[in-house]
């Protein structure tokens, strides 16, 4: 969930690269929610030829295999769409979810220094602390975290 205000600038660049590498990793998807671009293709030739981070070899193709999608954030929260069972993850209550039980998980990630707003986190019920120790994490520690444990789901 884009959390910064303004355009697209290197963070979003490096969290795609990033979030392709372990998308492809784990067989996972990204869906990236609220941000400043409405070419998609455009935004992921541009993120696997600048951000110079690994994963961004992976762009293209998770994209041309419809693994990689955006949507705003009113859509997501409308309930209208066919994302998974919405998880806001956060250090800041005891998780509430075990996803091993959900089937599909959409974890959502606030990227930006500020988390997830608030909007997002009183609108979706389930919290998932991945540390559960109340471990404030960094925005791509936290994706490989998440990453990792919804990939030993399948």
């Amino acid at each position: 969930v884009n959390t910064y205000t303004g355009g697209l600038a290197t963070p979003h660049y490096r969290a795609l690269a990033r979030a392709a590498g372990l998308a492809h990793g784990f067989t996972l998807d990204v869906l990236l929610v609220g941000w400043p671009s409405e070419d998609l293709g455009g935004l992921c030739e541009k993120a696997a030829a600048s951000s110079g981070m690994e994963g961004g070899e992976y762009l293209l193709p998770l994209l041309s295999e419809g693994r990689i999608r955006t949507c705003t954030l009113n859509h997501l929260l409308t309930g209208s769409h066919e994302e998974g069972h919405l998880v806001v993850t956060t250090n800041d209550v005891p998780s509430s979810i075990d996803p091993s039980g959900k089937g599909r998980i959409c974890a959502l990630i606030g990227l930006g220094r500020h988390g997830l707003p608030r909007k997002v986190i009183d609108s979706i019920a389930d919290r998932w602390d991945v540390t559960g120790l109340g471990t404030s994490l960094e925005t791509s520690v936290a994706m490989g975290s998440i990453a990792t444990l919804l990939g030993a789901l399948e």
